[in-house]
């Protein structure tokens, strides 16, 4: 596996579970400089964790839902949130999606299209001025497995999309 220090440089497109190209993952490749911000830590810790499975309820490395992966990953960048999209998102504050950076969790709503509230959580991997990348663990039947999406190229994301909050 190849772990990101600088995210944002190019993209290789992997399979969650091998080689089927609907279950397509985004892996980001980057250089070999240090993370030197809590979000850049957070972004490349999350990455170690690419292709883990998808699990209803699932909060360690035998796999997880989307918010038992947020709570995870900053539980081990000495951050405590819970492991729940609807607490997580009143924790932090709000920030533009234009400046949504590494670290910063992304919220959508659940795949119900009738109901507004907060159902998928993940973790921008992107910096401000670039397409908004981020890592999460997906339910989604083709690959169910924590990976990246970029919002520019996921109709289903971007009609869900709710907000961008900074957690530290």
């Amino acid at each position: 596996m190849i772990i990101p220090y600088a995210i944002g440089l190019s993209l290789l497109l992997l399979g969650c579970g091998g080689n089927d190209p609907q279950s397509a993952r985004i892996a980001v490749v980057g250089d070999s400089t240090r993370p030197s911000t809590r979000g850049e830590r957070i972004v490349v810790y999350a990455a170690t964790l690419l292709g883990t499975p998808y699990r209803v309820g699932g909060k360690d490395e035998r796999g997880f839902d989307c918010s038992g992966f947020v709570s995870y990953v900053y539980r081990k960048n000495g951050l405590d949130v819970p492991s729940s999209t609807k607490a997580l998102i009143g924790l932090g504050r709000e920030v533009d999606l234009a400046e949504a950076t590494s670290g910063d969790v992304i919220f959508f709503t659940g795949t119900d299209p009738n109901d507004p509230r907060v159902g998928h959580a993940g973790i921008v991997v992107s910096k401000p001025g670039e397409p908004v990348k981020f890592i999460h663990s997906s339910s989604a039947r083709s690959s169910a497995c924590v990976k990246y999406s970029v919002l520019d190229t996921s109709p289903g994301y971007q009609r869900r999309f709710m907000a961008v909050r900074r957690m530290w």
